[in-house]
């Protein structure tokens, strides 16, 4: 039997009825989910069923599904929550080719992932949770357990064949289950770990440092070999090779296999009191390794040195997968104000080889020949597209940007930015678009194709913060994103509400039109 409301509006007998009056609770709709609807063999044009994933009423045209009430250019996001009492964040996500869901992240003395719960043996852990494409908690799993400090994720990343593996920081010490890793007293160390599809630890390896350091990023290439990025400061150890930062800090480019077993770690910099960073890695389908970060001063990198122009450049350098070095681009500020800055912060590789870098500026930033136009005082964001290291196209917004930069690709090799915005902004689309945050630090997420500007442009959150750790997207092109809010987070027509003042993890489901 169908399920359907068939909505009919016959106005010359509603006239005759002058009397009559339908009040909304008059009329209820069957209600089911988005993909209980999308089911349905034989829909009639006209009919309604409410959906109860995205909370909109949908009407059959004879063609799909329309939520009523909603632009249609843009995607219908979904949201639901996890945590406790304590902060608890939401730092990765992948999806694997049934689009499941797989999400790493911290949590503190007790988190609720919908029916299931998981308690920190000490104060904090680290978690992994793993959800159907329609956001059902399969299981949740404590994969490292703290001491102190413990430790911090910073990326997930998924192999050919299902297994999982993260990248992140500790101090004190941290319990993999396999292995304990415990850093010199008050310095940050690095962790790399392979779970396997269902959350078991398969293997840990450790990156010692004299001083401290930060993982920014990994990615695996189509051999499954594994490649980490980061920054140490004074010296790091990986496995029995040792690197000695040229000034107060180095970037790393370490690579391993698919068991573990190192294989090679380049570095570069600039001497002195600057800070030098990377911050993203990507593999293009011919295992070309493509790096972006920020330089001050007198930059060493592979057979090149770059000089500062402004105050912080970015870089963009691509090597082998056996780690030759072999080209850089770099990209700089305002070069008459020592402000300016320009900062790589994500990198991406399509499946057809293009290479997009996003990021922050200040002032005025100069990617090849094209010239971007910001402020002096606030960041804004930028996306830029290359040939190799070759700048082909490149954009900025406008407003004020604080961060949160993530980027996907579907197949088709259209682009998704995501990041977060205070007050008003503007993403440059056919008609640009104006975003406002509702009182604090909300996000957006934009989809760019045909080379610009943006197709559709969406965002969410609360009179709060709302950040956006990370973004991917599913084999439907549903785009899956993690991060943390406090207090109320108004994510489409989904409330999200914590009842104290720390922060919760959201997880967020965009189905595109």
């Amino acid at each position: 039997m169908k399920l359907f409301f068939t909505i009919l509006l016959f106005i010359p007998i509603a006239l005759s009825l002058n009397a009559q009056v339908i009040t909304p609770n008059t009329i209820s709709f069957p209600k089911k989910s988005y993909e209980e609807i999308n089911q349905f063999t034989s829909p009639t044009r006209g009919d309604a069923i409410f959906d109860t994933t995205f909370n909109v009423l949908r009407v059959y045209n004879g063609i799909k599904w329309m939520a009523l009430g909603v632009d249609e250019k843009n995607p219908v996001m979904a949201a639901w929550r996890g945590g406790g009492l304590f902060s608890d964040i939401g730092e990765d996500i992948v999806v694997d080719k049934n689009n499941n869901i797989y999400v790493v992240g911290i949590f503190n003395l007790t988190a609720i992932f919908d029916s299931l719960s998981i308690v920190a043996p000490d104060t904090s852990a680290l978690f992994l949770a793993k959800y159907s494409k329609t956001g059902k908690i399969l299981w949740v799993k404590q994969v490292a357990s703290n001491t102190g400090i413990g430790a911090n994720v910073s990326r997930l990343c998924l192999s050919s064949t299902g297994e999982l593996l993260i990248a992140g920081v500790f101090r004190d010490s941290v319990n993999f289950g396999i292995e304990t890793l415990s850093a010199s007293t008050g310095k940050a160390e690095g962790f790399v770990a392979k779970f396997s599809s269902e959350g078991l630890p398969l293997w840990v390896r450790r990156i010692n440092s004299t001083n401290s350091l930060l993982i920014y990023d990994l990615g695996l290439d189509r051999n499954d070999n594994l490649y980490v990025v980061g920054t140490f400061f004074d010296s790091a150890t990986f496995e029995n090779t040792t690197l000695t930062s040229v000034g107060s800090s180095d970037f790393f480019l370490a690579s391993y296999t698919s068991e573990g077993a190192f294989r090679w770690v380049r570095q570069g910099g600039s001497e002195g009191n600057n800070f030098d960073s990377c911050r993203g890695v990507a593999i293009s389908s011919q295992n070309q390794i493509y790096i972006t970060g920020t330089f001050v001063g007198k930059f060493s990198i592979g057979n090149k040195i770059l000089e500062t122009l402004g105050n912080q450049n970015m870089y963009l350098a691509r090597y082998s997968s056996n780690g030759d070095f072999v080209s850089v681009f770099q990209a700089h500020g305002n070069v008459n104000n020592l402000r300016g800055n320009v900062e790589g912060v994500r990198v991406i590789a399509t499946n057809r080889d293009d290479i997009y870098v996003a990021g922050r500026f200040q002032a005025t930033a100069a990617l090849g020949d094209y010239k971007l136009i910001g402020n002096l005082n606030t960041y804004q964001v930028f996306l830029a597209r290359f040939s190799e290291t070759n700048v082909v196209a490149a954009f900025e917004t406008q407003g004020d940007f604080l961060g949160g930069v993530s980027l996907t690709a579907d197949d088709d090799g259209a682009v998704y930015l995501a990041g977060g915005f205070i007050g008003n902004a503007i993403i440059k689309s056919f008609v640009p678009k104006i975003i406002s945050s509702a009182g604090g630090f909300d996000f957006f997420v934009a989809k760019y194709a045909n080379n610009y500007p943006a197709e559709w442009v969406i965002s969410g959150g609360g009179k709060n913060s709302d950040v956006i750790s990370n973004m991917a997207i599913g084999q439907n092109k549903n785009i899956y994103l993690t991060g943390q809010y406090v207090g109320e987070s108004i994510i489409g027509n989904t409330r999200l509400k914590n009842a104290n003042s720390l922060t919760d993890m959201f997880f967020i489901r965009l189905v595109q039109p």
